[in-house]
């Protein structure tokens, strides 16, 4: 994962349709979306604060963070867990060792034009598939 990139510069895919803007650092650094095989990992809430304030330009407001995640999970865009969780924990090697982040697992087709996935950088994430730990119960005096 080599190079800087900042991760609010957006680029027009040759091609694409012009409602469909894509980050041109995918795959490389802690940003917004990395890609492998049939699934973008989008990581939040960076993401979501970037299109956030993007529309707020074109006075489109979103719902809040939890709202529009339980949104995409029950329209099915998004994947969840066995718990329904659809913010996952994705594990990805950085410039200092493996490193995690939170994300929602999109379908690749849904999040990427066909044009440019095979221009983007390889990489290679996974999904952490661990439970969350439960709070323990704090005692009270």
């Amino acid at each position: 994962m080599n190079g800087k990139c900042a991760s609010s510069q957006l680029s027009q895919p040759r091609g694409s349709p012009q409602s469909v803007l894509v980050p041109n650092c995918l795959n490389r650094g802690v940003h917004p979306i990395y890609v492998e095989g049939d699934k973008a990992a989008v990581v939040v809430p960076v993401a979501v604060s970037q299109a956030r304030e993007r529309l707020m330009a074109r006075q489109i407001k979103l719902p809040p963070n939890t709202n529009l995640y339980n949104m995409l999970r029950n329209a099915r865009l998004v994947e969840a867990d066995q718990t329904g969780r659809s913010v996952r924990k994705i594990k990805l090697q950085g410039r200092q060792g493996l490193i995690s982040l939170s994300a929602l697992i999109f379908p690749t087709e849904k999040v990427i034009p066909k044009q440019i996935l095979s221009t983007l950088p390889t990489t290679h994430f996974e999904i952490d598939t661990e439970p969350a730990p439960e709070a323990s119960p704090v005692a009270e005096e």
